[in-house]
């Protein structure tokens, strides 16, 4: 295994700023918002030709036992003649930060294939990020250990994805400007993040006009070149286009997205069934009915009450660590001989 090291801190290395930090402290949920659970299905065009696929998902799991986003981001294609891909999938806390992120990406060049993959995961009071590089037959592998003050402001890609769809739901893109945040770039390296509110405009889509709002978002190295991209999105934070500036390569939607109902929506939306009382009465004669027919059964079948206690009070005295296994084997006693195994 290779040998883990921290990262040179030395000199200056990226810092987020006081304004995003105090972003991120104060307007994300922390509680899952149900709007930012839903996906994007796009192409890739290259000079305006189909050349790929792209995806982008977000739903709500659970990692390490703490209730968090899964964001999923895929985008597979040939240019030129040559296939390419990339996968990113995120486990990213209800507050943005990133608990897990794997990165893998590959161009298949004739006799010089590219394999890039990075794995970082949150440890504690730090981050450890494994890199593989595999360009031809030069193979690098290195393990990196940041410490949890260097990452502060820190939005990987998977979650800039949820970010930015809180950006657009909130209409908060007249502030974004403002902001400083830090992440690492294809090359993990830590690296300035900002974004900017670019001008609204009008698409047409299968025969209808669509408002997209616009914003650019850009990567800053010391002493290297910006990288930057342009999107744009509908009003409800569905990507619409996305585009690497000075690229001839688009990730754009074909089809018209279901539209996503927005928290202020929904609370207009909301149908109190307990006010109404035609509703609420016949709610309350349908309950009795359930309730008369189960305790009906279980009166013609009292054995039921004996199984179920016998099964708890053997359950509670083995504690078994496979209850379904447990369970099954219980049960299988009362098979008739001629289904048992």
């Amino acid at each position: 295994m290779e040998e883990a090291s921290g990262i040179d801190i030395s000199g200056e290395y990226p810092k987020a700023n006081s304004t995003a930090l105090k972003y991120l402290a104060s307007n994300i949920n922390r509680y899952h918002e149900e709007s930012l659970l839903f996906s994007d299905t796009m192409v890739m065009l290259s000079k305006g030709k189909y050349s790929g696929d792209s995806n982008i998902s977000v739903e709500l799991t659970t990692r390490r036992g703490e209730e968090c986003y899964l964001v999923h981001i895929s985008s597979k294609g040939s240019i030129d003649g040559i296939q390419m891909g990339t996968t990113i999938t995120g486990y990213i806390s209800l507050s943005m930060e990133t608990i897990e992120q794997q990165t893998m990406e590959y161009i298949k060049m004739p006799n010089r294939p590219i394999d890039r993959r990075s794995f970082l995961t949150q440890h504690g009071d730090e981050y450890i990020l494994r890199k593989f590089v595999a360009i031809g037959d030069a193979i690098e592998r290195k393990t990196y250990i940041i410490p949890s003050d260097m990452m502060k402001g820190f939005i990987s890609e998977a979650a800039s994805i949820l970010l930015q769809r809180q950006f657009m739901q909130n209409d908060e893109l007249d502030c974004i400007a403002d902001f400083e945040f830090i992440t690492l770039n294809t090359d993990c390296r830590l690296c300035h993040l900002t974004y900017l509110k670019t001008q609204t405009k009008e698409e047409s889509l299968n025969s209808d006009i669509v408002a997209l709002k616009g914003i650019t978002k850009t990567l800053t190295v010391q002493n290297e070149r910006p990288l930057s991209w342009s999107m744009y999105f509908f009003q409800d934070g569905h990507m619409f286009s996305r585009e690497q500036v000075g690229s001839t390569v688009t990730i754009k939607v074909n089809i018209q997205p279901i539209p996503v109902l927005l928290p202020k929506e929904r609370k207009i939306l909301e149908y109190k069934w307990q006010d109404d009382m035609q509703f609420y009465s016949q709610y309350l004669d349908r309950k009795e009915e359930l309730e008369a027919q189960r305790m009906t059964y279980l009166g013609r079948h009292p054995e039921i009450k004996a199984i179920l206690a016998d099964f708890l009070q053997f359950l509670l005295l083995k504690k078994p660590d496979d209850p379904c296994t447990f369970a099954s084997e219980f049960f299988a006693t009362y098979l008739p001989p001629e289904l048992k195994s």
